[in-house]
């Protein structure tokens, strides 16, 4: 078999044959070569392993011409061995010296050799066939005894021996006849390589036949040449000595700021992961917080109101954040579309879960019952109540369901134009 660039060899079986008649619409352009399948001599029973690796293979003269018939309509390999894939992949090959080339002459001589041997195998099958007869004719007559057996049996010997000569020398001669195959495909081959490469360099002797030597000009117009070459080199002035020692200074002074530059870029790259890495952290510490925040804030408002409420980015985490809240069993709203009640009730549900994610040591709240009714204050009063445990709340109220709730009270009133304070404690809040 006569291998052509680089090829794949499947299991044999069941084996789906590949396209092949996109490649064989191209047979007859120029720079095609043939079908690589066509180019192979191989047993007919390993006809689809072979269809299957080089049924849309086609062999060109080079890669230019797989350009012009279009990557990616057929499977192409060069003869230098390059190998260019359906997909456009292109792997590079090499082409391996061969003897020189011969010329038809000796293509012809080995096909008649070919022939030849051809001949001369169907006379040997003719002359094992009639010793094969001979052998049958002879196995009749071992019935014979004596001495007529005895030569028989020598002359029968003798035939065998004929015999596996001959077959000997059919093999030898089939052998020759395959290596004779096989020089004459590599000839073809090395011929079509050749006559291609000769294309070329006509082609490209076409580029320079309009080409100006100096043995086409004048000398007359040379020696003007000359003379300008030489007016445009003296035009340039003298030569600067200081040239060199310039260029080795200027040459260290640049390589100190390369380094300097690499040093910059290494430690702007560091910077640059670490100022990522903060980003990522900050974000994910952010977002953590954030989750922990709402969860509390649905648990504090639910508390307050038995309403849903829920906190959301505006956009990214710079942008600004929305608190919304149904209280009353109302439709989900913005902080900004509430009343006063409901603004209050809600900023304080929000106040309590940042309180539960990092809390204070006290709080100071200023009236924020006043906008509430009877019933939110009281339920207000119970949460600061139940969080008292672990801080310490100060509240100026003027409601008395908050005062009821209160663990110790502080009175302010006026008596003859002087505040006068008077404190009650205690000992467990009214429930």
């Amino acid at each position: 078999m006569n291998k052509i660039g680089r090829a794949t060899f499947l299991p044999l079986g069941k084996i789906r044959p590949r396209d092949g008649k996109t490649a064989k619409k191209f047979i007859q352009e120029d720079g095609v070569v043939g079908l690589a399948i066509d180019l192979i001599e191989f047993s007919n029973k390993y006809y689809d392993a072979f269809s299957f690796v080089f049924g849309d293979t086609l062999i060109i003269d080079d890669i230019g011409v797989a350009r012009r018939l279009g990557i990616g309509n057929a499977r192409y390999v060069t003869l230098d061995g390059d190998l260019i894939e359906r997909s456009g992949a292109i792997i590079g090959g090499f082409y391996k010296k061969k003897r020189a080339f011969l010329g038809t002459e000796e293509i012809e001589k080995y096909t008649t050799q070919k022939e030849s041997l051809s001949k001369e195998t169907v006379r040997l099958e003719k002359e094992i066939k009639q010793l094969r007869n001979e052998l049958e004719q002879l196995s009749t007559e071992e019935k014979m005894g004596g001495e007529e057996l005895r030569k028989v049996q020598k002359e029968r010997e003798k035939l065998e021996k004929n015999l596996e000569s001959m077959r000997k020398k059919r093999k030898n001669l089939f052998d020759d006849k395959m290596r004779s195959q096989e020089r004459i495909n590599n000839l073809r081959i090395s011929k079509a390589r050749l006559e291609a490469e000769l294309d070329n360099l006509k082609l490209e002797f076409e580029n320079y036949r309009k080409t100006e030597t100096y043995k086409q000009i004048p000398i007359e117009t040379l020696e003007t040449r000359i003379k300008e070459t030489m007016r445009n080199i003296n035009s340039l002035g003298p030569i600067n000595m200081k040239a060199l020692e310039e260029y080795e200074e200027l040459r260290g002074v640049y390589e100190e700021l390369k380094e300097k530059l690499e040093k910059l870029t290494d430690e702007r790259n560091r910077i640059l992961e670490i100022i990522v890495d903060i980003a990522t952290k900050r974000k994910d510490a952010f977002m953590k917080t954030l989750e922990e925040l709402k969860r509390n804030f649905k648990e504090v408002y639910r508390d307050l109101t038995k309403g849903n409420a829920d906190l959301r980015l505006l956009g990214d985490m710079d942008s600004g954040l929305i608190i919304e809240a149904s209280p009353g069993g109302k439709k989900l709203l913005n902080i900004d579309a509430m009343s006063g009640g409901e603004k209050t009730i809600t900023a304080l549900a929000f106040l309590f879960s940042i309180q539960r994610i990092k809390p204070a040591p006290f709080y100071i709240l200023d009236e924020i019952d006043a906008h509430l009714d009877a019933f939110h204050t009281t339920k207000l009063a119970e949460v600061l109540l139940e969080e008292a445990g672990n801080i310490q709340f100060v509240v100026i109220t003027l409601k008395p369901e908050m005062v009821n709730k209160a663990q110790k009270v502080y009175g302010v009133y006026e008596r003859n134009g002087v505040s006068s304070v008077v404190s009650a404690k205690f000992l467990e809040a009214v429930n």
